[in-house]
């Protein structure tokens, strides 16, 4: 409206217009032919009306740009959030059973490519099944949870420690000797003994059997490894709990 209302008045003025001339017909007056005046200046409008048609797509796509940037961002913060909980127990907030595994896998194969070697604790809560059935499982819970703390507060940046099963934990030490995997398992075990839940009519304590192996052949596999601490941890129950054993030469601590 505002363009035919512009328009209209300059084609109504242009139309009421007379001229008288200053000069005679036969004079040259310098100037355009309207013909090219009119193409020049629709060429030129024309011209406009595209950058401005282009700008505004160009800032229409830089917006979705950057909101595309943004919601990438949110993305892969919420598949980094969704990996870490995959990989974390949600209980006690260390590695679950499948962290551990792809963890120590790696450290493994590391290990066996440069013939060094690694210790593996594996440890559970004694007679946890007691605790649920005397206390109730949010006493277990918190049991777990306690005893992760501990875990989580006497391992080094470099051991991987996760809970593997119901009450049971693992950690694996790299560039560690079995007397150094000893002596961490037995500060461990004494720790967890010293811990102490409170429930309203009683304080519930409770005790950590440990099982030690270690790696220090080029063809023993992980798998052996976890199964020789198995065989220690188990004998640790068998011969009075709360102890620390060893699967090379089943040395008590």
């Amino acid at each position: 409206f505002m363009g035919g209302s512009i328009a209209g008045m300059h084609y109504v003025a242009m139309e009421a217009a007379y001229f008288i001339p200053i000069a005679t017909p036969e004079e040259n007056i310098p100037g355009f032919a309207p013909t090219i005046l009119a193409v020049g200046i629709g060429v030129v409008t024309a011209l406009i009306m595209l950058l401005a048609f282009v700008s505004s797509l160009l800032g229409k796509y830089m917006e979705n740009m950057k909101l595309l940037e943004k919601r990438t961002d949110e993305l892969r913060i919420a598949m980094h959030a969704a990996e870490d909980m995959a990989r974390t127990d949600a209980l006690t907030g260390m590695n679950n059973r499948l962290a551990f595994f792809e963890q120590s896998d790696s450290i493994h194969k590391m290990a066996t490519r440069h013939n060094h070697i690694y210790a593996v604790i594996l440890f559970d809560i004694d007679f946890f099944k007691k605790i649920n059935d005397t206390y109730g499982h949010q006493i277990g819970d918190e049991a777990l949870k306690a005893l992760a703390k501990v875990v989580l507060r006497t391992v080094r940046e470099t051991d991987v420690a996760g809970r593997i099963g119901g009450e049971e934990f693992a950690i694996i030490l790299p560039e560690t000797t079995h007397e150094n995997a000893s002596l961490l398992a037995a500060r461990l075990r004494q720790n967890i003994s010293e811990i102490v839940i409170q429930k309203s009519n009683a304080n519930v304590t409770f005790t950590a059997s440990f099982g030690i192996a270690c790696h220090s052949q080029k063809d023993d596999r992980f798998e052996d490894i976890m199964e020789w601490s198995d065989q220690a941890l188990y004998q640790a129950k068998e011969t009075g709990r709360n102890k620390v054993v060893s699967y090379y030469g089943c040395c008590e601590i």
